[in-house]
């Protein structure tokens, strides 16, 4: 934000210099001086100084904007890898929820075995029962956070595509810019 004012302000600078150069050139009237007046040789020692501040102006500005591009190549990078470190730990998380997921699974299926034995005392039976219900709503919990990584995951592989596209973009104007100079 900065840098684009400062690149605002550097360009109402040189019109204020323009505006003021066509001002002093206009000053003199011609019918007043003659080829010979002493008014001329400043006058055109002075538009001749404007004329190399404006052109340092312009050479100020296009180093500006070329730092400016740098920056937001820069910014925009970093975006891109701040996604990339949220989707591996999005990743991660889902795999360990693939794992919690099999052995819940395996657990149950294991209560699910023992349950079907007509010997197992019917106080046992309660409490398997009771456990198999508790495994089975961490069971839940699993799957629905599982369907919110999944969720998560796509959302931020399609932030990641348009970031890199914006990537692209910006490396494209940076590079026509550099064509132009």
């Amino acid at each position: 934000m900065k840098r684009i004012t400062l690149m605002t302000t550097i360009a109402c600078l040189l019109a204020v210099i323009a505006a003021a150069a066509f001002a002093q050139t206009r000053k003199i009237a011609p019918s007043r001086v003659s080829p010979k007046s002493s008014y001329q040789e400043p006058l055109d020692n002075e538009i001749r100084n404007l004329a190399a501040m404006l052109k340092q102006l312009y050479l100020e500005m296009g180093k500006l904007k070329s730092e400016l591009y740098e920056l937001q190549l820069d910014n925009q990078q970093l975006k891109i890898a701040q996604l990339e470190r949220e989707l591996q730990q999005v990743q991660v998380d889902k795999l360990q929820l693939v794992i919690e997921e099999s052995d819940l699974n395996r657990e149950i299926a294991d209560l699910e075995t023992a349950l079907s034995e007509p010997t197992l005392e019917a106080e046992e039976r309660m409490k398997m029962e009771t456990v198999k219900s508790l495994e089975g709503s961490r069971l839940g919990e699993a799957q629905t956070e599982q369907q919110r990584l999944a969720q998560r995951e796509g959302d931020l592989k399609r932030r990641l595509e348009q970031e890199q596209r914006r990537l692209q973009k910006l490396f494209e104007k940076a590079g026509n810019m550099k064509v132009e100079k």
